[in-house]
């Protein structure tokens, strides 16, 4: 449904009282729709344990790793995106790198259960931001072979 918002609000996104709101247009349109809990799954529960995980490593992780992570997004977003479009957060590249690390791993990878001293041991490709893009699991920019710094 379409929203009407009195002034001084033209859009707005989220969710309150039972209504998920989308801008759209740029701010000119606001699209209603009723919340809906999604279902608990056994997909959705294996995600959860995945998300729960990826985030214990995060917050262990080498400081320096993450401020490496931070300037590979600052790159990113100057070499790769267009105007206006979002860039990615140190986190989500993060976790983009594990799913494609375990994509790509010839071993079998459980991201539910895989520890910081796991990754370490098998001195895998997301140990680091230039092994990472030279396993082709991230895109290259300019400068990636100075972000060195381990897990």
């Amino acid at each position: 449904m379409k929203i009407v918002f009195e002034w001084p609000f033209k859009t707005y996104s989220g969710t309150l009282q039972e209504m998920t709101y989308q801008s759209c247009r740029h701010g000119y349109l606001c699209m209603g729709r009723d919340w809906v809990k999604p279902d608990n799954t056994v997909n959705n529960a294996r995600l959860g344990r995945i998300a729960q995980n990826l985030i214990r490593i995060w917050d262990s992780a080498n400081p320096a790793y993450k401020e490496d992570l931070k300037l590979y997004a600052r790159l990113y977003k100057a070499q790769k995106l267009k105007a206006g479009q979002f860039p990615p957060t140190a986190y989500s590249i993060f976790v983009k790198l594990m799913y494609a690390w375990q994509r790509s791993s010839a071993q079998q990878v459980d991201l539910a259960t895989v520890t910081l001293a796991e990754l370490v041991e098998l001195d895998a490709a997301v140990c680091s931001v230039a092994k990472a893009v030279l396993a082709q699991l991230i895109k290259p920019v300019k400068g990636y072979d100075a972000l060195n710094y381990e897990l």
